[in-house]
C-alpha cells in the first residue's frame, strides 16, 4: 500500500500545474460529450430505430422498393431527432432495454470508444502523461478486497442518500436508468446482459478513465490532493442530466472519491475497477429484487 503523502513525484510544482492538467482533461471530456458521443451515438440510434421500422417483408421487396422505403424512413427519423431529441432518446432506450438488451453493450463500448481513445491521443501522447498500468497484479486478493470496498461504497450511499433526501427530495434517476430499473424486476435475461454492460464494462472503462488517465495525470505530478477532487467533482457531474435530482451529482462526487482514494492508496488500479463493478453489480441486483423501487 502506498500513503497518500508519497505517491507523485517529490519535484517542484507550478501554482499553475493543477490548471493546466485540468484544461487538458476537460479539453477530452468537451471532445468526447460534444463533438464524438453525438457523432457516433446518432448514428447508432438512427441506425436501431430505422430497423425497426421497416416492415417485417423489407428484405424480400424489390431493391427500388427498399431503397425508397428506407430513405423515407431515413428523412423521417433525421427530422424527428431534430425537433424532438428527447422523445427519440426515449424510443432507443425502450427497444435498448425491452427488446435488444445486447445494445447495452454496444452503448458501452461507444462511450469507450468516445472519451477512452481521446484521453490516450490527447493526455498521453500529445501531452506525454503518464496512465496506470493495466498489468497491475490482479488475483483473489483484489477481487475480494475490491468487492468488499464496493459494497461499503454502496451502503455510504444509501446512509447518507436518505439525508441528502431530506434535504433535497426524493433521488430521481435518469431516463435510462428508470426505464432499465423497473425493466430489470425478475427479468434475468436483462440482468445478465446488464451485468456485462453496466456493471462490468461500465465499472472498467470509467475507472480507466477517471482514475487510470486523469487521476494518475494529477498524481504522476505529486498533485493528489487537487487531483482527487477534481476528478472526483468531475466524475460526479458527467452522472448529471437535467431530469436526476442535485443530489445525485453529490453523491457520486463522494462515489469518485472513494474510488480514487483505493487507487492512490494501493497504486494499483484494479482495486478501483473491481470496487466500481461491485458498487454497479450491487445496484443492478436490487433493481433485479425491487425494479423502479430502488429510487
Amino acid at each position: 500500500m502506498e500513503s497518500l503523502e508519497n505517491t507523485g513525484n517529490p519535484q517542484k510544482k507550478s501554482p499553475f500545474e493543477p490548471v493546466f492538467v485540468a484544461f487538458q482533461q476537460l479539453l477530452v471530456l468537451i471532445l468526447g460529450t460534444y463533438v464524438f458521443l453525438p457523432l457516433i451515438a446518432t448514428s447508432i440510434v438512427l441506425t436501431v430505430l430505422i430497423s425497426e421500422e421497416l416492415p417485417s417483408d423489407f428484405p424480400y421487396l424489390d431493391g427500388e422498393t427498399r431503397a425508397e422505403i428506407y430513405k423515407q424512413t431515413t428523412e423521417k427519423f433525421q427530422k424527428e431527432i431534430q425537433t424532438d431529441t428527447k422523445q427519440i432518446s426515449q424510443r432507443y432506450i425502450e427497444v435498448m432495454v425491452k427488446e435488444k438488451p445486447w445494445l447495452l453493450i454496444v452503448d458501452r463500448l461507444i462511450w469507450a470508444l468516445c472519451f477512452i481513445l481521446p484521453a490516450y491521443l490527447i493526455l498521453v501522447r500529445f501531452f506525454k502523461a503518464e496512465y496506470a498500468n493495466l498489468s497491475d497484479p490482479f488475483n483473489l486478493k483484489t477481487v475480494f478486497t475490491g468487492v468488499g470496498l464496493g459494497a461499503l461504497v454502496f451502503l455510504f450511499v444509501i446512509v447518507f442518500g436518505f439525508f441528502l433526501t431530506k434535504i433535497f427530495g426524493k433521488q430521481t434517476p435518469n431516463e435510462f436508468q428508470e426505464t432499465l430499473f423497473k425493466a430489470m424486476k425478475g427479468n434475468r435475461s436483462l440482468l445478465l446482459w446488464s451485468l456485462y454492460s453496466v456493471g462490468l464494462i461500465t465499472g472498467i472503462v470509467e475507472e480507466v478513465f477517471f482514475r487510470g488517465f486523469c487521476l494518475k495525470q494529477f498524481q504522476a505530478k505529486g498533485l493528489e490532493i487537487p487531483g482527487l477532487i477534481f476528478t472526483s467533482v468531475v466524475f460526479g457531474l458527467v452522472h448529471y442530466s437535467g431530469q436526476t435530482s442535485i443530489s445525485v451529482p453529490i453523491l457520486l462526487s463522494f462515489v469518485g472519491m472513494f474510488f480514487g482514494l483505493f487507487y492512490l492508496r494501493t497504486g494499483n488500479i484494479w482495486y478501483s475497477i473491481t470496487a466500481h463493478i461491485s458498487y454497479n453489480s450491487i445496484m443492478l441486483l436490487i433493481a433485479f429484487i425491487k425494479g423502479g423501487e430502488i429510487q
